[in-house]
């Protein structure tokens, strides 16, 4: 189930990536491979970055949150896969020009994002409640990193960024 979870993050949204380091005098990244600096780079995921920026304990406030995300993309999977399909219904009804069609469509999906989104503050609050004062202060940034990471790509294309998400 957690590895489910992580991929489905790192499916979800677009990762960042960090760059290896590279030693000018030996012309060797930081893996020691002679390799150019882009293809020693690392992936981050949005899960990552959010426990990166709350500095999550390893011993007992990672595994909960892993938890807790796990529960929300369970829940997330049906709510996902609805709004993949409003979203195709749309582009169909655009297309065929029935506008009259258009507008319940836009409501559903509306009430499905709210669904979603409700997710994440779900699980995000869930977190922020284990989290000691000192670390708090990265609630925004943490849940900006997380923004849209429930939501499934659209097939044959990747996410651009979450929903207004610093990336």
């Amino acid at each position: 189930m957690r590895r489910m979870l992580l991929t489905m993050i790192a499916m979800a949204a677009l990762a960042t990536t960090v760059p290896a380091r590279q030693t000018p005098e030996s012309g060797m990244n930081a893996n020691g491979s002679g390799l150019p600096p882009d293809i020693g780079r690392q992936v981050v995921t949005p899960y990552q970055q959010f426990a990166n920026k709350l500095k999550l304990d390893g011993k007992t406030q990672a595994p909960a949150a892993e938890q807790i995300f796990t529960e929300a993309a369970h829940e997330a999977g049906p709510i996902g896969q609805q709004m993949l399909q409003i979203r195709q219904r749309l582009l169909n009804d655009m297309m065929a020009n029935k506008a009259e069609d258009v507008k319940p469509a836009l409501e559903a999906y509306t009430e499905a994002a709210a669904k979603m989104t409700n997710l994440e503050v779900k699980a995000f609050t869930k977190v922020y409640e284990t989290l000691k004062p000192n670390q708090q202060s990265g609630g925004p940034q943490a849940f900006a990193a997380i923004a849209g990471v429930f939501q499934p790509a659209s097939p044959g294309g990747g996410r651009r960024g979450g929903r207004g998400g610093a990336q």
